[in-house]
């Protein structure tokens, strides 16, 4: 990977650059908030919470997936996915990521191989049902 592409651009990101970003383009979180609907605020913060994600920035992801939450707010199948991928990544703690499968509506064993499939190793052993 080249030092100037966009993909090693996105691997050195952190939250603070994030945050910037979201200040210089769309401005202040108050700003933000007043000048668009609650739901685009979350949908906007869930979207790049899964970018994040995808670029294997799982500390920011994390801490945005975990904003979210704070709020009340709830995942998709492919956001709980992406979140507990984060989770996973950070630190490693298989009882989290079983306990979230435990309480999870939404994240069934074929939603996890699609969405997530290397989770489906760290759970397989303890859950049948995702082997």
């Amino acid at each position: 990977m080249e030092c100037g592409s966009r993909a090693c651009a996105l691997h050195t990101l952190t939250y603070e650059h994030v945050e910037i970003l979201v200040r210089m383009t769309i401005g202040s979180w108050d700003q933000l908030n007043a000048d668009r609907q609650p739901t685009a605020v979350f949908i906007a913060i869930n979207n790049a919470a899964c970018a994040l994600t995808k670029a294997k920035q799982f500390p920011v992801a994390e801490r945005f997936f975990r904003a979210l939450l704070e709020k009340g707010r709830t995942l998709n199948a492919y956001g709980e996915a992406q979140y507990l991928l984060s989770c996973w990544e950070n630190r490693r703690d298989k009882d989290e990521i079983l306990d979230w499968l435990d309480a999870s509506r939404r994240l069934t064993p074929q939603n996890l191989k699609r969405f997530a499939p290397g989770l489906v190793d760290v759970v397989k052993n303890d859950r049948t049902d995702f082997a």
